[in-house]
Order: C-alpha cells, then structure tokens, then sequence
C-alpha cells in the first residue's frame, strides 16, 4: 500500500520534471534558432556593409577618375588655348615684320633713288658730251658729284645700320636731337637735285634748336619733305627753313614757292589707294607714319603769299 502511495506521488513530479525539460529543451532549441538567426543576419549585414564599402570605394575611385579626366582635359584644353594664342601672336609679329621689312625697303628705295639718279645722269652727261663743260665746269661737277656720292655713301650705310635693328618693328629710340644737323644732312643728300634747279635756302634755325625725337626717324621726316619742296619749286627758287618755338615743343618749318600743296591735298593722298605705290604716296605715307611713332605731327598750312608750307611740330620734353 504504502508502494503504491509513493508511486502515485512520483508519476506527477515525473511527470512535472519532464515537462519542464522538455520546455527547457523547447527554450534551448528556440535559443539556438534565435542565436542562429541572429548570425545569419549579422553575416547579411556585415556582407551587406562589404558590398557599400566596396560600392562606396568604386563610386570614389570612378569620382577621381572623373576628376583626373576633367583635370587633363582642362589642362589640355588649357595649352591647346595657350598655343594658340602664341601662334596668333606668332602669326600676328610674322606680318609686322613683314610689314616691317617693307616699310624700310620703301624707305631706303625712296630716300634713295632720287640721287643716285641725279649722280647717274650727271655721270652720263659727262660721257655722253665730254666736250660741252669746260675745264672749271668739270672740276666743279666733278666736286658736286663727289660730295653727293660721299653724302649718299654715309647715308646708305646709316640706313642699313639702322635697318638692322629695325628687323622686327619700328622702334623709336627718344633722345635730344639738335635740328641743325639733320637739316644739313639731308640737304647734302639731296644737293644735286637742288643744284639742278639752281635753288638757294634761306635758313633761320638757331644753335640748340633741339626736340625730343628719333633721329633717324626725323632725317626720313625731312629729307622726304625738302625732296618734295625741290620737286615743286620752280628753278631758282628759294626753300625757306626755320624754327618757331612754342611752350613745350618746337616746330620745324619748309616752305616754297611752288604750286600750294594743302592739309587736305595731304589727307587726300593718304587715304586714297591711288597713291600707295606712287613716289609721292610712299613718301608721304612714310611721314604719317613715322611721325606718329615719335609722337610728331605734319601740317601743311595756307601761307599768305602762296606757296606750299609744312609744319613739323616736335616735343621738346
């Protein structure tokens, strides 16, 4: 009896402990599912983080490569801008020098012509009729000539020193430059043309008459005028030359008595395309120039008693 009394007291704690192992075994399957899941989902997000670094580093790496793409294309596009512009700027000093080059061909073809034509028809003259001058009348040619050809010697060589250092572009080197010693060289280069004609100068110009110029730039200025004044005297004229002084420049004047040659004559040559291969149309076009570049000007005034009278205006300081 008593057997069985235990017995029926045990079948329920029997009963009870497997119950409550078979939860503890439920809870420790669930724990292991959940721990399990948990893992998977760890695994997902740490793949998941791998794959946005990943992205993240190739999203980077093709950002820098843009960068480094647009970085070469702005540097070259950069150059290509840079060697253009040094070749427009190439080509630009390539047509000044051009230009350049026949300017100073224009100017030692023109300053030039007029007496080595005068030298070479005297020299013709003389061997053509030896016996229509006299003894003293040959001397005297014959020193003319000389003096002429000594004059358009020096002249020569002033300009093809000068031509060298003008290769490039005309420039000016400013300094003070007495006026009586440009007149008389281009007086003495242009002796024989006067001679021809028999005409005489009255010159008014004082000792340290002086401007602020280029001197080889004047000496074209004024052997280009004084040419022209020679060509429109009538024989045995008179070319007057003088100063006039005014505050802060002082202006050189010719004057002669042959046909009035006016501003507007002047403006006329210059614009028309006529007379851009004329001699008269280089040489005036020369002077337009020329005294630009040393901050000069060229006007032919009306005088009174007629005539034709240039005004060349420098600055003294």
């Amino acid at each position: 009896m008593q057997s069985s009394s235990y017995y029926a007291k045990y079948l329920p704690l029997k009963d009870s402990l497997d119950a409550n192992a078979a939860q503890q075994s439920m809870a420790n399957a669930e724990a292991r599912f959940q721990n399990k899941s948990k893992q998977q989902e760890i695994d997902l997000q740490k793949t998941q983080l791998a794959f946005s670094r990943k992205q993240k580093m190739w999203m980077l790496a093709g950002i820098a490569g843009l960068l480094l793409i647009a970085a070469t294309l702005f540097l070259f596009y950069r150059n290509k801008k840079k060697n253009a512009e040094k070749l427009t700027l190439l080509n630009k000093d390539l047509e000044e020098a051009n230009r350049t080059k026949a300017k100073l061909f224009s100017i030692i073809g023109h300053d030039l012509r007029s007496p080595i034509s005068q030298v070479y028809q005297f020299l013709k003259l003389q061997q053509l009729n030896p016996d229509a001058l006299n003894t003293e009348q040959k001397n005297e040619l014959s020193n003319k000539i000389q003096t002429a050809t000594g004059s358009l010697l020096e002249t020569m060589e002033d300009l093809l020193l000068w031509s060298k250092t003008q290769m490039n572009e005309f420039k000016t080197s400013l300094q003070t430059v007495e006026l009586i010693p440009v007149v008389e060289t281009c007086k003495q280069l242009l002796q024989l043309n006067s001679d021809a004609k028999n005409i005489s100068y009255q010159q008014t110009i004082n000792d340290g008459d002086s401007a602020q110029t280029d001197t080889y730039f004047l000496q074209t200025i004024v052997r280009n005028l004084l040419q022209n004044a020679i060509k429109a005297s009538p024989d045995n004229g008179i070319i007057n030359i003088y100063t006039k002084k005014r505050e802060n420049t002082i202006a050189l004047h010719i004057k002669n008595d042959g046909a009035t040659f006016t501003q507007e004559n002047y403006l006329q040559t210059l614009s028309s395309p006529e007379n851009s291969s004329s001699i008269n149309g280089i040489g005036l076009r020369l002077v337009d120039e020329l005294s630009k570049k040393i901050n000069a000007t060229v006007t032919f005034l009306m005088p009174a008693n007629g005539g034709t009278l240039v005004e060349i205006n420098l600055k003294i300081v």
